[in-house]
């Protein structure tokens, strides 16, 4: 880690430890997006990014002031305990055969840390407009910086570590990243929380500009990425928001969809989910391999349905350069099936439905008049689609991740009873 990063992480690690909570999440959420994972501290076998310095800190927090009481545990909580245990013990059983303990111990630090955190920091509706205010500010910071990646065909954050200086270039078009691992990474972090400023429209303690900031900026990232995939994850935002007015009819629009899949389950020569394969909205996009790394899982789910599996070379075409063990798994639940085995996969779904069984029970909840709270729902509602749809043609690796456990933790927030203002303290933390 170069000095200058260094100075960076203790400056912003100071403030999450020192500002109060609605505050410390401003530089928690900037620190987490804009430093990239090359800003690494060695601990000896032990490699300590930005993201996971950041949940170090903001953990020391929440046990020095407590501020876990208040928080009632969840089924997505009891999802991700039982996700964790089961990563944990699967990693144990493979040790002997593929000796990457140690990788996965970061894997449950980074998904379980950044979640639990957020649920910790997140309590009230102060804390909601907090992170709308900043993250419509965060991207417009980010928007500029792949502005000048696009026009100099150079990525300032490799001076803060970024993994590389000169942006990809696919068919003449510029694909910019900014400090994420990967440009369809960047391009899907601002399509999933397009929709978070809409609110802005409904309440006045988020002032407008910050709808046509966030807004904006979310739309110009995604361009920047020249990407097929954040494309199609801002339209599955949008297309979910726009069902706002249907929200008290969402039974028939499930059972609608549900026929619309059975229609192409008895049309479709190949298999549906080769539909992924016919999507190229930039004329260069990788649809094939992931829908064909559908199929292939299937094909061979005795290789790791029990504890996951080590290999996946022989699955397709293709390697990666890290390993010549694996293929690049570029799907969500594949990863968590290849990591976790089959129960890995379901308790990550599961993790998701729970998401929207918990929005559904807040909206029925809300006062009907009360159109402000219902918004935000729907807008996380939205989000949360997005990265399910995005989950089956992409797999976070870097600090995207805090995105997907972010808008979990805001429904988690939300469905906390003192959010609507009933009478009576919130429930605590208990455990099963």
């Amino acid at each position: 880690m170069t000095p200058a990063a260094l100075f960076l992480i203790i400056i912003f690690g100071f403030l999450v430890l020192a500002l109060p909570r609605h505050h410390a999440l401003k530089p928690l959420l900037a620190g987490v997006t804009l430093f990239p994972v090359g800003m690494v501290i060695f601990v000896g076998p032990l490699n300590f990014y930005s993201m996971r310095i950041f949940v170090l800190i903001g953990m020391v927090r929440v046990l020095v002031r407590r501020e876990y009481k208040g928080i009632h545990i969840n089924k997505i909580d009891k999802c991700m305990i039982l996700w964790v245990i089961v990563m944990l013990i699967t990693g144990a059983i493979r040790e002997k055969i593929d000796t990457t303990f140690i990788t996965r111990l970061g894997v449950v630090y980074d998904n379980a840390g950044i979640y639990f955190l957020m649920r910790f920091l997140l309590q009230s509706k102060t804390d909601i407009y907090a992170i709308i205010k900043t993250l419509a500010v965060v991207m417009f910071v980010l928007t500029l910086f792949m502005l000048y990646e696009k026009v100099n065909r150079y990525n300032l954050f490799h001076l803060l570590g970024g993994k590389f200086i000169v942006p990809a270039i696919r068919d003449g078009r510029v694909r910019c990243q900014g400090p994420f691992g990967h440009s369809i990474l960047a391009g899907t972090v601002a399509a999933t929380i397009s929709t978070w400023f809409f609110v802005s429209f409904w309440n006045k303690s988020i002032d407008i500009k910050y709808a046509i900031l966030g807004f904006f900026s979310t739309c110009m990232i995604v361009f920047l990425s020249a990407s097929s995939g954040p494309i199609m994850s801002l339209f599955f935002a949008l297309i979910a928001f726009a069902f706002w007015p249907l929200r008290d009819n969402m039974k028939a629009v499930r059972f609608a969809i549900l026929c619309g899949i059975v229609f192409l389950l008895m049309t479709m020569k190949a298999p549906i989910w080769f539909l992924i394969s016919k999507i190229d909205l930039t004329g260069s996009s990788t649809g094939w391999h992931r829908s064909e790394l559908i199929d292939s899982a299937i094909r061979h789910f005795n290789e790791w349905w029990l504890i996951g599996t080590p290999i996946t070379r022989h699955w397709m075409p293709s390697g990666v350069g890290w390993s010549p063990y694996q293929t690049d798994i570029t799907n969500q639940y594949i990863r968590n099936g290849v990591d976790g085995g089959l129960l890995g996969m379901l308790l990550f779904i599961f993790m998701i439905s729970n998401g929207y069984k918990l929005i559904g029970k807040s909206l029925r909840k809300i006062n009907e008049e009360d159109n402000f709270l219902k918004i935000i729902l729907w807008a996380i509602g939205s989000s949360l689609f997005s990265h399910t749809a995005t989950f089956f043609s992409v797999a976070y690796f870097d600090q995207t991740i805090m995105y997907f456990y972010l808008t979990l933790a805001l429904i988690g927030c939300i469905e906390q009873c003192d959010i609507f203002g009933k009478t009576g303290p919130p429930r605590r933390f208990s455990g099963f």
